[in-house]
């Protein structure tokens, strides 16, 4: 295995796909050697190189040669008035990728960049519609402490609850105070460059869909009027031991026979409840079986 330069790569990972536990690493020579079935696909990785990927049918006898992989330096950044290389910027940018925006189901795309940049911490709560909180250069002493939204180059101070990860084509966050020299003071708490899709050749279609089923272990054991009645007779007593059922019960709709054992204790004889729940007797009570 070598590099483009031509010198052998020492240390380089050699994995089955289909068997993740087979795999070896090349020597000082760059040299390797693994046993691997005839439809087996290998990948060759290396730190700071990008993987290949290679059937065995193609590799057998065949000199790898990795790419250096420069760390995104060349990924283009939308800075406010120009775009250009990553590599040549001095200020500090981040660039949310829009796949990490689409893999998980969130309802806003600023709940998506959750944890997908360091140094912005994103704040939300359990509502599926609320909206989140921004901070990117922590808490100031004015009242405003979101970051200045810039949506396909026009500030805006509108919720970007309202903006779907389906429709952003890339975002950038610029960290630093440079971005002040570009928006003035209102980059005083950081910038979010968002640019959206625009229409491409060709049809692509994107479809994302998830769901979400709960379900009881069991059924739950539900009382009828009567055990209700009981449940209710025993919960008066317990707070006030000389409060009368019958009267402080809900509406007087039950009616108890009860009394004192030898030790004072009272004893519940029996629960009835009334035929008509109304005074006029327009509507009957019911035994209802749960």
């Amino acid at each position: 295995m070598l590099d483009k330069a031509g010198e052998p790569i020492m240390g380089a990972t050699i994995v089955d796909k289909q068997n993740r536990g087979n795999g070896t690493i090349t020597d000082l020579d760059g040299n390797y050697s693994i046993k691997v079935n005839d439809n087996s696909v290998l990948v060759f990785s290396f730190i700071g190189y990008k993987n290949v990927e290679y059937p065995t049918s193609e590799i057998n006898g065949k000199t790898v040669v990795l790419e250096e992989d420069a760390l995104n330096l060349d990924e283009v950044v939308v800075t406010g008035y120009t775009s250009q290389k990553k590599a040549d910027l001095t200020g500090s940018v981040s660039v949310v990728k829009v796949d990490q925006l689409k893999s998980g189901s969130y309802g806003s795309a600023m709940k998506a960049a959750q944890g997908k940049v360091a140094g912005m911490s994103v704040s939300t709560n359990g509502n599926p519609n609320a909206n989140a909180t921004i901070r990117i250069r922590g808490e100031g002493t004015l009242n405003n402490n979101d970051p200045l939204y810039i949506i396909d180059g026009t500030p805006t101070t509108r919720s970007m609850a309202k903006l779907a990860s389906m429709d952003i084509e890339s975002m950038q966050v610029l960290k630093d105070a440079s971005s002040a020299s570009i928006y003035g003071s209102r980059a005083a708490n950081g910038v979010i460059i968002i640019t959206t899709r625009k229409g491409k050749k060709g049809t692509t279609v994107d479809f994302n869909a998830s769901y979400t089923m709960v379900s009881k272990k069991k059924p739950y054991e539900l009382m009828n009027t009567e055990q209700r009645g009981i449940a209710q007779y025993w919960v008066i007593k317990n707070d006030n031991p000389d409060a009368d059922p019958n009267v402080v019960g809900i509406g007087g709709l039950y009616q108890y026979q009860d009394h004192q054992d030898a030790n004072g204790n009272f004893v519940l004889d029996n629960v009835s409840w009334r035929e008509y729940l109304d005074d006029a007797k327009t509507m009957k009570s019911a035994d209802t079986d749960w």
